[in-house]
């Protein structure tokens, strides 16, 4: 019993070297990212907008809202003269649009969604968009698009991409350029070309091409030439499946 007191005593009197105080971090000790705006701020590494370039200046790492360069009144400089309009005219934001004459559709980048100060409710869409890069659709926005002096709401569509991009519909109504339908004139002195023999079609695709032939001729695309007219002008037809669909290629020589 005696060594067992004695044991006991030796343990609770062992010597001290060091004590380790536990450190605990608040929020206040992590303000607001100077990058991405987010708190707590994140490391260098792990900050979303380190590899995205600014809209206002132009500099890789930070996002527009938190870019401390202004202009001399103040406001953000546009990069294109494409804006994004909110309540009032003074609180108009710019954004980089690339313009397609071949989209249907108007697209918005993810991150320049996030960068907008009053962002639209983004509600849900079944829209299936195809595209190179077959990003997902985040959802859809309706939103009002300035373009000297032309204001008017579009809709668009919030993907994980890099770029914003104005369909065809948004070019038209804002006059971006001007669509026009061009007639190609042939050389007098061409000599016409025309194949002997017409290139198979698979059997499984034969409605579908023939569906689509009827629908080039309704919208005055194609014209029959006819049994006993034929025509001096004949190029090999090519038929491709899509989804759901077929598309007519021509091989032009």
């Amino acid at each position: 019993m005696k060594q067992e007191n004695k044991n006991l005593r030796e343990k609770s009197t062992r010597k001290v070297d060091r004590v380790t105080k536990v450190k605990h971090y608040s929020e206040r000790k992590y303000p607001q990212c100077g990058r991405c705006g987010k708190k707590p701020s994140y490391k260098l590494k792990e900050c979303p907008a380190i590899k995205e370039i600014c809209l206002t200046c132009a500099i890789k790492g930070h996002y527009a809202k938190m870019c401390k360069t202004k202009n001399k009144n103040g406001s953000r400089k546009a990069r294109k003269v494409v804006n994004a309009v909110q309540e009032s005219s003074e609180e108009t934001e710019s954004t980089e649009d690339e313009i397609d004459t071949g989209a249907d559709g108007s697209i918005l980048s993810w991150n320049s969604y996030q960068q907008l100060t009053r962002r639209p409710k983004l509600k849900r869409t079944c829209t299936k968009l195809r595209g190179p890069g077959n990003q997902a659709i985040r959802g859809k926005i309706q939103i009002p698009i300035k373009w000297n002096e032309e204001i008017r709401n579009f809709k668009m569509f919030v993907i994980d991409t890099q770029d914003n991009l104005l369909g065809r519909p948004a070019i038209e109504e804002l006059n971006l350029i001007k669509l026009s339908i061009s007639e190609i004139e042939s050389d007098g002195n061409a000599n016409p070309y025309s194949i002997s023999t017409p290139r198979r079609v698979p059997i499984p695709l034969l409605p579908k091409v023939e569906d689509e032939q009827r629908k080039m001729v309704d919208q005055d695309i194609t014209e029959e030439a006819g049994v006993n007219n034929p025509s001096l002008w004949c190029a090999p037809m090519i038929c491709v499946p899509k989804t759901g669909q077929i598309r007519i290629l021509l091989l032009l020589y």
